[in-house]
């Protein structure tokens, strides 16, 4: 019973020490990471208006202001995977104005070494994935989140 109680006030304490100290992905993919990357893409979540910008010009960074500084021009994705893409909707979707602005997603396979070599991770908190700039392939299918 102590330990519950412990537990429901220390993890909130313990997720936000994480956030603020590992927000930044900084660890370079391992080859699990890049194998799973190969053969199932990326997800980037978004909202529906903006797919047929992202398809066209690819995931492009800095349009919105960063959190953290260091962060300026990244763009943001998860190793897509079905058995994670519940628990990371409901994770970008608990960002705020994120919750209901972001209505679709793009997959996108098919990345070259170069840009997989620029990829990070956070794997300490999320296992978010961030790349410098813009990120386009040849490969990028766009779906509409369903409710």
């Amino acid at each position: 019973m102590l330990n519950k109680i412990f537990n429901k006030i220390f993890d909130p304490v313990r997720d936000f020490y994480k956030i603020v100290v590992y927000h930044t992905p900084k660890e370079k993919l391992n080859k699990l990471e890049i194998e799973n990357i190969k053969s199932n893409g990326l997800i980037h979540f978004c909202n529906r208006q903006n797919i047929p910008t992202i398809l066209k010009e690819g995931v492009k960074g800095g349009l919105k202001p960063p959190l953290v500084k260091a962060e300026k021009n990244y763009t943001w994705y998860y190793i897509y995977d079905i058995t994670t893409y519940e628990k990371n909707k409901r994770i970008v979707h608990s960002k705020g104005k994120r919750r209901n602005d972001y209505d679709a997603y793009v997959i996108i396979k098919e990345l070259e070494d170069d840009q997989m070599n620029k990829l990070r991770i956070r794997r300490k908190y999320d296992n978010a994935v961030i790349y410098p700039g813009t990120l386009k392939t040849k490969t990028m299918d766009a779906h509409l989140i369903e409710e």
